[in-house]
């Protein structure tokens, strides 16, 4: 039997030559819409299968780290840590400022004092001239706490959000009931926000859920650890990759509003 041999002036001719690749090995054009005749033609070549994964949407997906990626479309697609970077991003855009100036305060409960504190951030208290007839209520999250009822803590997060107030629930708030709720609005207000620009946000999304749930100051500070002892740095530190937050204190940053119009500063 004679072996084929192709003529060289065939090899020649095809020299330096480039067959397009079939549009089998081609990937769909992600994210971009495709024409019917495309999807037909995409549904010949590598079946109905391929055709359905190429079409599903994608969104950003949540990770333990805060990270983000390409994934399944979820209900939330932003983890806890990216929404307090993205609030402490736009914080620090606004020019919130990393100390606070001491003098008289102002609140829907009433007044209270800021003092330079550690580091010149400011440091909450209370007197008898701006609350008459109340009693102490103390300088910290536990004191302040043991004063407020369940329903009162909803109320300081749409105060310190900007809104209109349940007069109904603030009529019927004790002196030393305002006297609290002026200083926990304070402590957020002016001391949190110093230390991590943005962190009024959670700390509103952890008021409203204990005023939904209970669980008093133990599950305020497990849900947000700026309130706990030694905690100025935990949210810094977790924006800077150097420690993870807690399930709880992710939870609760993931739960937040997203909504930048929100009064924090």
């Amino acid at each position: 039997m004679r072996k084929h041999v192709r003529p060289p002036e065939r090899e020649d001719a095809h020299a330096g030559h480039v067959h397009p690749p079939s549009t089998a090995d081609a990937p769909p054009a992600w994210g971009r819409p495709m024409t019917p005749n495309a999807v037909l033609a995409l549904q010949r070549t590598v079946g109905n299968a391929a055709v359905a994964a190429a079409l599903e949407p994608v969104a950003v997906q949540r990770t333990s780290e805060g990270g983000t990626g390409q994934g399944p479309l979820e209900d939330k697609p932003m983890d806890g840590l990216s929404r307090l970077r993205r609030a402490n991003q736009r914080e620090v855009e606004r020019g919130q400022a990393s100390r606070v100036e001491p003098g008289q305060g102002t609140s829907p409960f009433g007044n209270y004092t800021v003092q330079s504190g550690y580091g010149h951030q400011g440091y909450i208290t209370s007197n008898n001239r701006q609350h008459p007839r109340s009693s102490s209520v103390g300088t910290f999250y536990v004191e302040v706490f043991a004063q407020l009822q369940q329903q009162h803590l909803p109320l300081v997060a749409e105060a310190l959000r900007g809104r209109a107030l349940d007069q109904a629930v603030l009529a019927a708030m004790t002196a030393t009931e305002k006297r609290a709720a002026a200083v926990l609005y304070g402590l957020i207000r002016e001391s949190e926000n110093a230390r991590t620009p943005g962190a009024v946000k959670a700390a509103c999304s952890a008021l409203d859920e204990v005023g939904a749930t209970g669980g008093g100051w133990q599950r305020f500070r497990e849900l947000f650890p700026l309130a706990q002892e030694h905690g100025a740095q935990v949210y810094n530190t977790a924006l800077a990759g150097q420690n993870q937050l807690s399930a709880a204190a992710l939870g609760n940053l993931e739960d937040m509003s997203s909504s930048s119009d929100e009064q924090s500063s």
